[in-house]
């Protein structure tokens, strides 16, 4: 618990995390992967995610903007998790974060980076906290970075557009 009190710390104080991972090399060519082989599900939890995306960006309120970067992440780790054939955990219920690291171990800085928002969302569900900004900014920021390595990880062209690439699959299937 003290990661999550000193993200909402962070949060209160004004300053936004800086130390959200950077983006790396592809580790499938989007171009010579199969489109009929890409998870329909993995496809679908990234059009969900860039309508969070489009959504934190047309908003105006930092708080608005943060939990929608932030759902668009956790739409993300799905769509890893959903690549990788990863089955829901049996016994004590754990995050989609934790469920990232153990599956996808490549992933588990941006795990690292998003875990601490879960506190700053919750708060913000409770009308306890709010947030500003610069930290707003950021999460947006890093949530596109994130998609961008997600696609590249399941084999997505990062700028395809999703809502053909979807109809293509139907008529893969």
């Amino acid at each position: 618990m003290p990661a999550e009190a000193a993200a909402v710390d962070t949060a209160r104080a004004g300053t936004a995390p800086t130390d959200a991972p950077a983006a790396t090399p592809a580790a499938v060519d989007p171009a010579a992967v199969d489109p009929a082989a890409v998870d329909p599900a993995a496809v679908e939890l990234v059009a969900r995610c860039d309508a969070e995306l489009v959504a934190a960006q047309l908003a105006t309120d930092p708080a608005d903007r943060f939990l929608h970067a932030h759902l668009g992440a956790l739409r993300l780790a799905g769509a890893l998790l959903a690549a990788a054939g990863a089955r829901p955990p049996r016994g004590r219920p754990r995050s989609a974060w934790d469920r990232l690291t153990a599956a996808v171990p490549e992933c588990a800085p941006w795990a690292a980076f998003f875990t601490t928002g879960a506190p700053i969302r919750a708060s913000l569900d409770a009308g306890v906290d709010s947030v500003d900004d610069a930290l707003a900014t950021t999460w947006v920021n890093a949530t596109e970075d994130f998609r961008d390595e997600v696609c590249r990880r399941i084999g997505i062209d990062p700028y395809a557009d999703l809502r053909s690439a979807r109809a293509g699959m139907a008529w893969a299937s």
